[in-house]
């Protein structure tokens, strides 16, 4: 006997429900996997360079490396606003924007530039070519490295404990505690896109 059409279409929509579900979770599995997957390290100098041509603060002096259409790097920059709300005089930061060498006028003024200029004791700085941002060894957008008055490197890492996420992480209670105490923790993970793509063309980002 034949099967009924009403049993084919219940089977049919059965095993498309199961597809359906299985895709949501595989999306949902490659979020997770992607947001916590740290970028490529920076291996910043451990001492200031000086060839670089940025100027050193007279305190400890922050630098970090951002891509100016990084989603992630939004998430970055506030946990920078909260490390600079501590840090009181003791800290000034450079944030280095990246720029492709095709570039046009402006192109780096999206809304993280003006997020980092909004930071007190904050100076967002244009590098073109990401030639300021191989001096300090950066190779991911949000990657920080930290300085003390006499040039030595303190810090080397991230400040967000995953892509795109706010709040407490290894890299922030890091910078605090150097505030405080004059210790941290060395190196942290970085999340965040890569910095430099090679042109201005078709620059997607995720």
């Amino acid at each position: 006997m034949a099967e009924p059409a009403s049993s084919r279409w219940r089977a049919i929509a059965t095993i498309l429900c199961v597809v359906w579900v299985s895709a949501i979770a595989a999306g949902m599995a490659w979020m997770v996997r992607f947001e916590s997957s740290p970028g490529e390290p920076a291996h910043a100098p451990a001492s200031w360079p000086a060839q670089a041509g940025v100027a050193r603060g007279g305190g400890y002096t922050l630098v970090m490396a951002a891509h100016p259409r990084c989603p992630c790097t939004r998430a970055s920059l506030d946990e920078l606003a909260v490390v600079m709300a501590a840090s009181g005089n003791k800290m000034t930061a450079r944030v280095l924007f990246f720029v492709p060498e095709d570039a046009p006028a402006e192109w780096e003024k999206t809304d993280l530039w003006q997020k980092a200029a909004a930071i007190p004791a904050v100076t967002p700085v244009l590098d073109r070519g990401g030639t300021l941002q191989r001096a300090f060894g950066a190779e991911t957008s949000g990657s920080v490295a930290v300085y003390d008055a006499v040039g030595r490197l303190q810090f080397n890492g991230g400040l967000t404990a995953a892509r795109g996420q706010r709040g407490e992480n290894p890299g922030r209670l890091s910078l605090i505690s150097l505030i405080e105490t004059g210790e941290a923790a060395r190196m942290t993970p970085v999340f965040g896109c890569p910095l430099r793509t090679p042109t201005a063309r078709n620059v997607r980002l995720e």
